[in-house]
């Protein structure tokens, strides 16, 4: 009977050691996800940027697919196809203006003006 307390003490302290642990874990995921929303409704002057989402991604997206530069569905993500499209608008036609793979001003204006 004497040897049966020993084991039962040492178990409960190695439970609550991890329990520290697992909050601290969980707080690291909190601080991540915040900046990932801060993008997604990007109005930065106007331009679009890979990783912004919504109706504004889709219709660029929609104009694009009018020229025959971007072949999949609008999904409203600006992803890596996107990307492509935009940047290879903007080389065949010479702008500019916004850095590549941005739908930004001066690829708007051209875009727009090209798509009604």
């Amino acid at each position: 009977p004497a040897s049966t307390p020993p084991p039962s003490s040492s178990a409960p302290p190695a439970t609550r050691t991890p329990s520290p642990d697992a909050s601290r874990t969980t707080a690291a995921p909190s601080r991540t996800a915040p900046p990932a929303t801060r993008h997604s409704p990007s109005h930065d002057g106007g331009a679009l940027h890979r990783g912004d989402r919504g109706p504004e991604v889709s219709e660029l997206q929609y104009r694009l697919r009018k020229l025959n530069l971007y072949a999949d569905e609008p999904d409203g993500d600006f992803d890596d196809r996107t990307v492509l499209a935009v940047a290879t608008y903007q080389f065949a036609r010479g702008i500019d203006g916004d850095a590549t793979g941005t739908y930004g001003p001066a690829t708007r204006r051209a875009l727009e003006a090209e798509t009604g």
